[in-house]
């Protein structure tokens, strides 16, 4: 079953309901019972983004890439 992050728009509190798609319809607020509610996008990243131990940079000597231009 999904599990679907909601924000209740009366009192503002976020929660999540593990239901079908219908019955999250139905779903009240933890905190105040309201079933006034909208969804709530996470973005759910885990790790880095560039693999450890790469560096700041790509290129292989310290006096910069070759072929790269200072014109930009």
């Amino acid at each position: 079953m999904p599990i679907f992050d909601l924000r209740c728009k009366e009192c503002k509190q976020e929660y999540q309901v593990r239901a079908s798609y219908e019955e999250r319809q139905d779903a009240q607020c933890p905190s105040c019972s309201s079933t006034k509610k909208e969804p709530v996008f996470k973005a759910n990243i885990k790790g880095p983004v560039s693999p450890k131990g790469t560096g700041a940079g790509g290129c292989p000597s310290a006096g910069g890439c070759p072929g790269a231009s200072s014109f930009g």
